[in-house]
């Protein structure tokens, strides 16, 4: 139950914390006026750091077991 608990928190804060550094990260991009490299990278970079960051909360709830 507790690692229940735990595992909600680390994806709420990770669904809050996430977007906003994307926005940041965006902002960025298109401040410096970006090349379109840049812009690919950053395209992936999203999908990629979603998925590590769930996976990385899912073995920790595992670990605590």
């Amino acid at each position: 139950m507790k690692n229940g608990f735990i595992f909600l928190g680390g994806m709420l804060a990770a669904l809050l914390g996430l977007p906003m550094w994307f926005y940041l990260l965006y902002k960025i991009l298109e401040a410096v006026n970006a090349s379109d490299l840049m812009w690919f990278i950053y395209w992936c970079y999203i999908p990629v750091s979603i998925i590590i960051s769930v996976i990385g909360r899912i073995a920790e709830s595992i670990k605590g077991n």
